[in-house]
């Protein structure tokens, strides 16, 4: 809410705030993902997994397709999904 106030001040033109509002909870949204770090949690049952290179082969082809569908979406939504590190 911060951005917004600051936005205002001193600012006396025509706009419209619906897409402005939307503009700045966008970038504070993606600010608060990137400041998040990953976390994941480890108990005694977590074992590593070997598996064969069959397996490896279709986890890599379902990679590449889950990629290629994210680059088809929308700029907005592409960027709700996917935040730079």
């Amino acid at each position: 809410m911060g951005a917004a106030l600051t936005g205002l001040e001193g600012d006396h033109r025509e706009f419209a705030l619906k897409p402005w509002l939307f503009r700045i909870a966008h970038n504070e949204s993606v600010s608060l993902l990137r400041r998040r770090r990953p976390t994941a949690e480890l108990n005694e049952r977590t074992t590593p997994s070997v598996s064969g290179p069959e397996v490896a082969y279709a986890q890599r082809e379902r990679l590449k397709v889950l990629l290629d569908d994210v680059a088809r979406l929308p700029y907005r939504q592409r960027g709700a999904l996917v935040c730079a590190s």
